[in-house]
């Protein structure tokens, strides 16, 4: 059997086990929320109406094509999880099979690759479908950056409609829009056209519009909508202490563990030599006019966006480190090639450390099973975050449809239950300083509006939160606490008392 197809069966049997592992221990709620919503989403229960959601629409999309045919449950949200990766990691072997020729460097790098998934859980879902995406099109970026006997007009197309489709699934990758202008303002240089830059900046735009129309269209949703759940919402999301997320230790040991900032130390200086040797002589200009110039001083800019989104996303949670992990590994990837001459050395370094890390990575998810062996089957194991969920489900389950105030996706999923009210609705409770939509302020009226002794569920992490807002209370006022029943408490709308 070839090398490489040994690797590629390999590296599928690893991502599904450890998917299959960490799913089992830790239903996340971002990733239980899409998944349900996914499945709820029809003509009665609407994307940015019904379903409160601050991401963009594609992933939705994704999920309910796939449910349409594997159909909805626990080994069918297994296996979304599993293609949701697969598709991140094809991308990078993608990558990897045009850019790096050397088996030795191409195993490092896609260890590394999967080294990223060391303390992650399920939550990591968008980031890894997003990423799958942003890598082609940074791919075909630097392919569609040509001198004027190239057009490249196809590798450009490809780009924009790949980075488009990121965007689509988060706004915040915008923030890579000036790459995408200098590798057109590269493509144009030795054209001197100024019709060439507008031709595809209108290019650009009309895939953009294009995209998110076919999108707004099959949602239902008006452009107002998507604006204030994934512009302004994200606005307020990200209003947290900014000197507290750029000391996240979490993160960096992601990275470091996973030797992906090392690696992308060791090729950035590789190149940089490789470029100053070859047009030391030369002028700077010099080095913008070339092909291989244009492509390295983009691929720097790409990195370096990475780090601002990073930093200006202000998040602490650790699935977020995939916001710089993909522009570091799509440099690794790319121009991994100039380190082929130090490979056996890379190799005989790193094989212990990646075998170490490999076997780490993969304790996180099994450790759990040594424990209950029955976590592979049953989501209600003991050592299983879900557990926490049977009693609530239960309850619900006898229901046509129930209300859980800041409950995610899986009770409802698993309980067969439709939601009474939006899913996801926390923000215009969790905070002091509420969000308020229009959909969700109707949603808290309903609840207050139920008759005497109607039941619903809270998130007992809301109960113990200090930051709440005016409306959390009001909910609280006109209700009575029933039972705690693990992840959630029982309420009951109170009786008038005369």
């Amino acid at each position: 059997m070839p090398v490489r197809k040994t690797i590629y069966i390999i590296f599928t049997l690893s991502v599904i086990l450890l998917w299959g592992v960490n799913l089992f221990k830790e239903w996340g709620t971002d990733f239980g929320s899409i998944f349900a919503s996914s499945y709820f989403i029809d003509d009665n229960y609407q994307l940015y109406k019904d379903v409160f959601s601050h991401k963009g629409p594609l992933y939705f999309l994704f999920i309910q094509a796939l449910g349409g045919v594997i159909g909805w449950g626990v080994w069918q949200a297994y296996v979304t999880l599993v293609i949701t990766s697969l598709t991140f990691y094809l991308s990078i072997i993608y990558i990897l099979s045009k850019r790096v020729l050397n088996n030795k460097l191409f195993i490092i790098i896609l260890s590394i690759s999967l080294l990223l998934l060391y303390k992650q859980g399920t939550n990591l879902a968008y980031s890894l479908f997003q990423g799958g995406f942003l890598l082609l099109s940074f791919y075909y970026l630097m392919e569609s950056i040509a001198t004027i006997d190239k057009n490249r007009t196809t590798e450009y197309v490809i780009s924009v409609s790949l980075f488009v489709c990121a965007v689509l699934v988060r706004i915040d990758v915008l923030i890579y829009a000036p790459a995408y202008l200098v590798a057109i303002i590269f493509s144009s240089i030795n054209r001197q056209s100024y019709l060439f830059i507008l031709q595809r900046i209108l290019t650009g735009l009309f895939i953009l519009i294009a995209l998110y129309m076919a999108n707004q269209i099959y949602f239902g949703y008006n452009i107002y909508e998507f604006y204030q759940h994934n512009i302004e919402f994200n606005s307020y999301y990200a209003s947290t202490s900014l000197l507290a997320y750029i000391f996240r230790p979490l993160h960096f040991s992601i990275l470091m563990n996973s030797g992906v900032i090392v690696l992308f130390l060791i090729v950035l200086l590789f190149k940089y030599d490789s470029i100053i040797k070859k047009y030391e002589s030369s002028s700077i200009y010099a080095v913008f006019k070339t092909h291989n110039g244009q492509i390295y001083i983009t691929s720097i800019l790409i990195v370096l966006l990475g780090i601002i989104l990073w930093i200006v996303s202000n998040s602490d949670k650790n699935y977020h480190v995939f916001i710089v992990a993909i522009p570091l590994l799509f440099f690794v990837s790319y121009w991994g090639k100039v380190v082929n001459n130090i490979s056996d050395k890379l190799i005989f370094v790193s094989a212990p450390i990646i075998l170490y890390m490999l076997m780490l990575t993969i304790s996180v998810g099994v450790k759990h099973v040594l424990k209950d062996k029955n976590c592979l089957t049953d989501i209600y194991c003991s050592e299983s975050s879900i557990f926490l969920y049977r009693k609530t489900i239960n309850n619900i389950s006898t229901k046509d449809s129930a209300t859980i105030i800041g409950g995610g996706g899986w009770p409802y999923l698993f309980a067969d239950t439709k939601p009474e009210r939006a899913i996801n609705d926390w923000w215009i409770y969790y905070r002091k300083e509420a969000f308020v939509t229009k959909y969700l302020l109707e949603a808290h009226n309903k609840l207050l509006n139920q008759p005497a002794g109607y039941e619903f569920w809270i998130d007992n992490g809301m109960l113990d939160s200090s930051e709440r807002s005016d409306y959390f209370y009001e909910i609280l006022d006109k209700s009575e606490l029933v039972e705690n029943e693990g992840k959630y408490s029982r309420y009951r709308i109170k009786v008038s008392k005369k």
